[in-house]
């Protein structure tokens, strides 16, 4: 049973379910960003490559910048009638060093916003996404900011970019922050999106924002594109959420195929998946999973601690897990039971892992894309393929499909 087997696809197959309760965003064959309505899947392509990534699956975030689209900016210079846009704010205007804003504008469905720095000065100007103290942290909490940069004309001689996501005390004072120095350069908006990921650790934070730094150590002359700034809860940067007055969320996505009679075999198959999931998310994440709307009755393969893992369960009870490497980038997993034999395969490892585990008839009746019961351990990345077999396969014939 194949899900998405070709590289271009503008609609899942008849049999899956899609749902999610909110609009969402993703890039099309064409590298342009575009928003999908609620219930509706996102076959997402790679804005650098154009190559299909195929369907989108995340879990719930908000992006608590209220203005990620850069609205209410006013061209001119800064200190003379220019303003950058609502709810951003800046610090630090530097001297000798005229700062030019740009009305905001939209590349590949971008939003974005210009800034022009010319002339000779030193110290550091500072851009804040948000106010210091709107959006409510606490220590032990995890932050993302992301926001995508392009250089547009001239050079960053005598300039360096530090993108930050900043922990604050009560009053908005800087406590500390995770910081990263960018170099972009004159590649498509959409391509260029450093992020930077901090673990708040100060028992009086109370206040987190994202902000750009620009420093200046003499003559200067560039500008600037910045598209799409996002604050959220999380250890990775997920899909552009667009604000446009007030923080917003994007909730999970929920693929489910059901009824799975009368093509499941409750007591045998083969279970195979291709994903795309970043590095840097190392969160676990459900692949696919059988169950029966419980976590009691179950055949998951999943991504934990690092590694691949597939898992069964009949009444509550299991055997115990099978458990290899899980690639980075592109993966493939082959998970095949039945006759009293398990064996697991990863594109990341050259042998198997077995047991001879028999649970017996397990009675799922649903198939999940990428969650489970809902909403919960989204994958945070593309499914590419699934395919099930009713029979269990032999262990060369899994080491071929994730070959």
């Amino acid at each position: 049973m194949p899900l998405v087997s070709v590289p271009v696809i503008e609609n899942l197959p008849n049999n899956v379910a899609f749902s999610r309760a909110s609009a969402a965003w993703s890039h099309s064959l064409t590298g342009t960003l575009q928003q999908s309505l609620a219930d509706k899947a996102r076959i997402d392509f790679d804005p650098a490559t154009l190559e299909a990534r195929c369907l989108l699956i995340e879990s719930e975030r908000i992006n608590s910048l209220r203005n990620s689209a850069c609205s209410g900016a006013v061209a001119g210079t800064l200190g003379s009638g220019g303003a950058v846009p609502t709810n951003w704010i800046i610090s630090g205007l530097l001297g000798g060093v005229n700062i030019s804003v740009s009305a905001p504008g939209s590349e590949d469905g971008m939003p974005y916003l210009d800034l022009t720095f010319a002339g000779s000065g030193s110290g550091t100007f500072s851009l804040g996404f948000e106010a210091t103290t709107f959006i409510a942290a606490s220590s032990s909490q995890t932050w993302t900011a992301s926001a995508y940069y392009r250089l547009i004309s001239g050079s960053l001689a005598n300039a360096s970019l530090i993108h930050k996501v900043v922990e604050r005390n009560s009053g908005g004072g800087t406590l500390v922050s995770g910081d990263i120095s960018i170099n972009p350069d004159a590649a498509a908006l959409h391509t260029q999106r450093p992020s930077v990921t901090r673990t708040f650790n100060n028992a009086s934070t109370a206040w987190t924002n994202a902000r750009l730094d620009v420093i200046a150590a003499g003559a200067v002359n560039f500008t600037l594109r910045i598209g799409a700034p996002q604050l959220e809860r999380g250890g990775h940067a997920s899909s552009p959420i667009i604000t446009t007055g007030s923080a917003a969320l994007r909730a999970a996505d929920i693929g489910l195929v059901q009824p799975v009679a009368p093509w499941f075999n409750q007591a045998a198959g083969t279970f195979f998946v291709e994903w795309e999931r970043p590095a840097a998310i190392v969160a676990s994440g459900i692949l696919a999973e059988f169950n029966d709307g419980t976590f009691n009755n179950r055949v998951t393969l999943e991504i934990i601690d690092g590694k691949l893992r597939a898992h069964q369960f009949l009444g509550g009870a299991s055997p115990g897990y099978l458990e290899r490497a899980a690639p980075d980038g592109i993966g493939r997993v082959a998970f095949a039971w039945g006759g009293g034999s398990r064996a697991l395969a990863s594109s990341a490892s050259s042998s198997l892992a077995t047991d001879t585990a028999n649970l017996g008839a397990i009675p799922a009746d649903r198939l999940w894309l990428g969650c489970q019961n809902n909403n919960s351990a989204c994958l945070n990345g593309w499914l590419r393929r699934i395919q099930y077999s009713h029979q269990r396969k032999s262990d060369d014939d899994l080491l071929a499909l994730v070959a």
